[in-house]
């Protein structure tokens, strides 16, 4: 886009209203060499500044534009490619968050405490929430040694779904955490 049809047309405008560079710039909240840098074209501003432009103008950026449809079109086309771009963006950063931030596994059931093969134990079912990796399965199943440390040995069975549960076909990832006490 040629940067001097906006900043000519701005001039045009400004200068039409009767107002001075350093008067308009106060009116829109810029420094007076932005605004000249705008309409000699070696800047462009941004599309928030456009708007405040037309508005202090009491004109539309058609209007501003001279009532060119494809300059129009065109800047209108920029601004909505920042707007995909944006929310790209803000997508990427909520998949990061989902992945980094939110728990990836979550405890479905727990048996009733029971005397087994390591002494007192549990046995603690899982499921992933989004994506099973077995690494981050054994993280996972490593951190709830702490949670059920009044046991002597925890069972954790990671399976795809509640409902198939029961099923051994279900059945990811099958540990037993060995806890040991200091005595």
């Amino acid at each position: 886009m040629d940067n001097n049809i906006i900043g000519d047309a701005i001039a045009k405008k400004r200068v039409e209203k009767g107002y001075t560079q350093s008067e308009f710039a106060r009116l829109i909240n810029v420094t007076q060499p932005a605004l000249s840098r705008w309409e000699t074209g070696s800047r462009q501003p941004k599309m928030s500044d456009l708007n405040v432009i037309c508005e202090k103008l009491g004109i539309s950026l058609l209007e501003l534009l001279g009532g060119d449809e494809t300059e129009y079109k065109r800047l209108k086309k920029r601004v909505l490619g920042l707007k995909v771009g944006f929310w790209c963006a803000f997508a990427v950063c909520i998949m990061l968050f989902v992945i980094i931030i939110v728990p990836h596994y979550r405890v479905i059931n727990e048996s009733s405490p029971y005397e087994g093969s390591f002494g007192h134990m549990i046995t603690v079912t899982v499921k992933p929430i989004l994506l099973y990796n077995t690494n981050d399965a054994i993280k996972y199943c490593d951190s709830l040694k702490e949670k059920y440390s009044e046991y002597d040995a925890i069972e954790i069975d990671v399976v795809k779904s509640e409902a198939d549960m029961d099923s051994m076909d279900s059945v990811l990832l099958s540990s037993t955490y060995v806890i040991h006490k200091e005595e």
